[in-house]
C-alpha cells in the first residue's frame, strides 16, 4: 500500500489492529497505555514517563522469571524512542505500547488513556474499544475519466490502496473499444456533465459511462471482498447516481464528494469526506443499543460469566462493554466454566477484556458503551444463539 497520511498526528486503530492484538502471541505479552499531551510544558514530561513505564514492564518481567537479556529484547523497540526526537513531534493524546518476543506496535490515538502496565498471557485492549466507534474504518472511491483511486481511512488516517482489479481510467476499463474522438468534459454548476469531442459526433454514449461505472463496481466488490464499511464516492456529480444504482457493493453512502478531483490531494479529499461519513459510523453504535432494548429476552446476556462464555464459543454478535476497572475471573481449562474472583489470583484474567477479545476475533461487533447506556452493567451481549 501507498504510505498512510496521519490526520492530526494518530494512528489507525480498528477492528483489523484490534483483533491482531487478540489473537494469541508467545507470551509473556506487554501492554502499555499512558496519557500523552499535545502542547504545552507538559510535553517535555511524556518521554519521561514513558520511560518510568517501560521500566516497571522490565521489573515485572524480571519477576515472572526472565533474564536481563530477554526483558531487554522484548522492550528494545519500544525503549528506541523515549529519546526519539522525531517520534515526540507529532504527539496525540494517548499512546498504547505492545511488545511479546518478536513482536511490537504502538499506536498514538486521540483518546486519553489510563495509565497502566501490564505483563500477562495476552495483550489488553479495553482501553481502545472506544476508537472503533470514533475511528470506524471507512472507503472513498476517486473516480474521473482519466484516474481511478481508492482509500482506506477513518476519522484521522487515509491510505491509497492498490487498484488490484480495479480499472485505472476509462480507456482501461473500455480497452479494446474503438473511440473515434478525444472526449473532455467539464461540471456545469457542480450537478451536471457535458461532453465535447474533438471528432463528429460529440456526445459520449452514456452506455459507455455506463460501463465504465460497472467495470469499477465489478472491481471493487472483488477487491472488498466482504468488507462492508462505508464507501464514500468522489467524482462528478453526473457519475454518482450512475454509480449508487448499478453497484452492488451494500453501502455506498448517499452523499458524495461532487468535483474532479485529479489534482487534489489525499488530505483535501478526506476533509470534504469526513462529515459525510461521520453521522454513518456513529449510527453503528446507536443502532447497537437500540437492538439491544428490542431483542427478546432469551438473545441477550447481561452476567459477565454467561457472556464470557457465549464469546468464547462464538455466541456473541454484537458486545456492548463500559470503561473502568476490571472483573477478575477464571476459566475452568478441563471444564470452560467460567468462574468471577472477588480479587485477582492465578491465573486470573479481566473478563472484560476476555469477552471483547472473543467477540472480534469470532467476527462479532463490539461497542465501548456509558454504564448508564446499559442501565449501570458493565456488559451486554446480543447473542447468535
Amino acid at each position: 500500500m501507498a504510505k498512510r497520511i496521519l490526520i492530526g498526528g494518530v494512528d489507525q486503530v480498528g477492528v483489523q489492529e484490534l483483533k491482531e492484538l487478540a489473537s494469541p502471541h508467545e507470551g509473556p505479552c506487554v501492554s502499555i497505555f499512558m496519557p500523552t499531551h499535545r502542547t504545552g510544558p507538559d510535553t517535555q514530561q511524556d518521554p519521561v514517563l514513558l520511560a518510568e513505564l517501560l521500566d516497571d514492564a522490565a521489573a515485572q518481567l524480571s519477576s515472572q522469571g526472565l533474564s536481563e537479556n530477554e526483558v531487554d529484547e522484548i522492550l528494545a523497540p519500544h525503549r528506541t524512542i523515549v529519546d526519539d526526537g522525531e517520534f515526540w513531534k507529532y504527539p496525540a493524546d494517548g499512546l498504547a505500547l505492545y511488545c511479546a518476543p518478536s513482536y511490537h506496535r504502538r499506536f498514538k490515538v486521540q483518546l486519553t488513556l489510563t495509565e497502566a502496565v501490564n505483563t500477562g498471557t495476552s495483550f489488553l485492549i479495553r482501553q481502545l474499544l472506544p476508537l472503533l466507534t470514533s475511528d470506524t474504518r471507512f472507503y472513498l472511491l476517486a473516480i474521473s475519466q482519466n484516474h481511478v483511486k481508492l482509500y482506506q481511512a477513518t476519522e484521522h488516517t487515509m491510505e491509497e490502496m492498490k487498484l488490484g482489479p480495479i480499472p485505472g481510467s476509462m480507456d482501461q476499463a473500455l480497452e479494446g473499444e474503438v473511440f473515434q474522438r478525444q472526449v473532455q468534459y467539464r461540471s456545469v454548476n457542480n450537478r451536471t456533465i457535458q461532453y465535447f469531442g474533438s471528432g463528429t459526433g460529440g456526445e459520449v454514449e452514456k452506455q459507455s459511462v455506463e460501463r465504465f461505472l460497472r467495470a469499477i463496481d465489478h472491481g471493487v466488490i472483488e477487491q472488498l471482498g466482504t468488507d462492508r464499511h462505508p464507501l464514500v464516492l468522489a467524482s462528478v456529480a453526473y457519475y454518482a447516481p450512475l454509480y449508487r444504482e448499478m453497484s452492488n457493493y451494500p453501502n455506498v453512502v448517499e452523499e458524495c464528494v461532487e468535483g474532479n478531483h485529479d489534482y487534489e490531494n489525499p488530505r483535501e479529499l478526506h476533509e470534504h469526506a469526513w462529515p459525510i461519513v461521520a453521522p454513518y459510523l456513529e449510527a453503528a453504535r446507536r443502532q447497537a443499543l437500540e437492538r439491544l432494548h428490542e431483542a427478546p429476552t432469551a438473545r441477550i446476556a447481561t452476567i459477565i460469566s454467561d457472556v464470557v462464555a457465549s464469546a468464547r464459543e462464538g455466541g456473541v454478535d454484537t458486545l456492548l462493554v463500559t470503561a473502568g476497572p476490571p472483573v477478575w475471573g477464571r476459566v475452568d481449562p478441563a471444564t470452560e466454566v467460567v468462574e468471577e474472583l472477588e480479587e485477582p489470583g492465578e491465573d486470573a484474567e479481566d473478563l472484560l477484556e476476555s469477552a471483547a477479545a472473543f467477540t472480534l476475533l469470532n467476527d462479532g461487533k463490539v461497542f465501548a458503551v456509558d454504564p448508564a447506556e446499559l442501565d449501570g452493567a458493565r456488559i451486554a451481549a446480543i447473542l447468535r444463539f
